[in-house]
């Protein structure tokens, strides 16, 4: 599948969030008992569906930093790689994306 390509960061960025959105509708349309989802499938997919939000947002995050679009990466390689770069020196950023 080829990557999406937006002109701005705000474009990434509202991209994420309506993927977001779609994750956790996904999971409201679940049924839970005991504290436990039913059925698996929609909870992977809604899983999947966050990841690629997060990516997303991580496109962005490196556009607001000065990385040029068409330098974006494209595998999770080249994610770690921007982040040990640009990522704050806190480490949550970093930590999110590892764990």
């Amino acid at each position: 599948m080829k990557k999406q390509k937006f002109k701005t960061a705000e474009a990434y960025f509202k991209e994420a969030h309506r993927y977001y959105k779609n994750a956790k509708g996904r999971l409201k349309e679940s049924q839970v008992e005991y504290n436990r989802y039913q059925d698996l499938k929609p909870v992977r997919e809604a899983c999947g569906t966050c990841y690629l939000a997060m990516l997303l947002a991580l496109d962005c995050y490196f556009l607001e930093r000065g990385v040029q679009a068409d330098k974006l990466p494209t595998s999770t390689d080249g994610y770690q790689e921007l982040l040990r770069k640009h990522a704050v020196h806190n480490g949550k950023i970093k930590n999110a994306f590892y764990n």
